[in-house]
């Protein structure tokens, strides 16, 4: 048996307890009242996620409290003293601090939204002028650079003339290699001289029963292919030594 100062006291906890715990509540509502006008987050899932979290602090603090307060016995006082600062908050408390708090949270989420804006504003305006800068920086660097080297290029102009020949030369060696590995890649090689053909005076045998057959129109047709190629790169050899010369 409790002594009525005892019952007092524990009354008067969860009178402060049902006093927080609804105070807490009206937390949650202007949060959600916050969100559902400004972040579009007035969903069923939003509500849900809010009153689990609530119910999460709520419970252990009404076991902790009962635990401690009065050696975790349920009796009508604490239920009433619970009830009580509940009834209290929402009568006197609420119509008042929860607009409040509304109102306040509101003005922050504005805040917030403000510093954000301004900050993202800044930070482009900021990274406009660095590159800007960057630029102008660079453009003034090759200037320099330019005007600095100019006295070492008019030095060694002397020195690079009598390469410049050469240069030319093996560029034009490169290019004929190229050629030359380009006609044999096509399979066009040059015909060679046949072995009766040495300019003594003989004459070619006279065509007659003992003469060869002639080709197939398939194989004449690659010839005619194979020489044609021949001439086309004949006519670009041709030309590079003409070029070279």
């Amino acid at each position: 048996m409790f002594s009525p100062s005892l019952q007092f006291f524990m009354f008067m906890v969860m009178v402060a307890l049902g006093l927080t715990l609804a105070f807490l509540f009206d937390v949650f509502r202007a949060v959600r009242a916050v969100a559902a006008g400004k972040t579009r987050l007035a969903g069923h899932w939003f509500t849900d996620l809010l009153d689990l979290l609530f119910w999460l602090i709520a419970v252990p603090a009404i076991l902790l409290t009962l635990g401690l307060g009065s050696w975790g016995q349920l009796r009508t006082f604490t239920v009433l003293g619970l009830g009580t600062g509940i009834l209290l908050y929402a009568a006197l408390g609420s119509p008042t601090l929860l607009p409040a708090m509304i109102s306040g949270l509101t003005a922050l989420t504005r805040a917030t939204l403000r510093a954000a804006r301004f900050a993202r504003r800044a930070t482009l305006w900021l990274a406009r002028r660095v590159r800007r800068a960057a630029s102008a920086t660079g453009r003034a660097t090759g200037r320099i650079a330019r005007l600095l080297l100019w006295p070492l290029a008019w030095l060694l102009g002397p020195l690079w003339r009598p390469l410049a020949g050469p240069w030319r030369q093996w560029q034009e060696r490169a290019r004929r290699s190229v050629r030359e590995f380009l006609v044999r890649l096509a399979g066009a090689r040059p015909p060679e001289e046949p072995p009766g053909s040495s300019g003594d005076g003989d004459t070619a045998p006279a065509a007659g029963a003992g003469a060869a057959p002639a080709p197939a129109s398939g194989g004449s047709g690659r010839e005619g292919q194979g020489g044609g190629l021949l001439a086309l790169m004949r006519a670009l050899l041709g030309r590079g030594g003409a070029g070279g010369s």
